[in-house]
């Protein structure tokens, strides 16, 4: 009996994914390691933030960290006291940019370190990256 019901939950579970997966996949405009309408948690710093992914099970999709693609700001821990002001800056900018909706989309994702993603952020089509490197809160990164 205990392995039915484990079975059935195993069942239902992967069914549930998949039809969110699938249903997720066709809103985001099909496109490949892509989020789209992801709700924005909290900001960490400039290049840093939580998100919890819609329709996606809640131990891979809530509270998942998001590194911007292609930017590094400058950190809020440890340096100058002129490298932590500089941080603050880059922070409450990208707060800012991602309060417009609280929602945002993450194109182009891809495995990073920490139990985090890279990707490409955009918040009404404009990407958080470029705005953060064209306010000079970021410097291009490359990995």
């Amino acid at each position: 009996m205990k392995n039915i019901i484990m079975l059935l939950a195993l069942i239902f579970t992967t069914n549930s994914f998949a039809d969110g997966f699938a249903n997720w996949y066709a809103n985001c405009g099909q496109r490949p390691n892509s989020f789209c309408n992801v709700l924005v948690k909290r900001v960490y710093d400039g290049d840093t933030f939580y998100v919890n992914v819609y329709r996606v099970h809640s131990l891979f999709g809530d509270d998942l960290g998001v590194r911007v693609k292609g930017v590094d700001t400058p950190e809020l821990k440890g340096g100058t006291p002129e490298t932590k002001a500089e941080g603050i800056k880059a922070r409450d900018f990208t707060i800012a940019f991602l309060n417009k909706t609280k929602k945002v989309d993450l194109r182009n994702c891809i495995k990073g370190q920490f139990f985090r993603i890279i990707c490409d952020v955009y918040s009404h089509n404009k990407s958080l990256g470029d705005a953060l490197t064209k306010a000079g809160l970021a410097k291009v990164y490359a990995k």
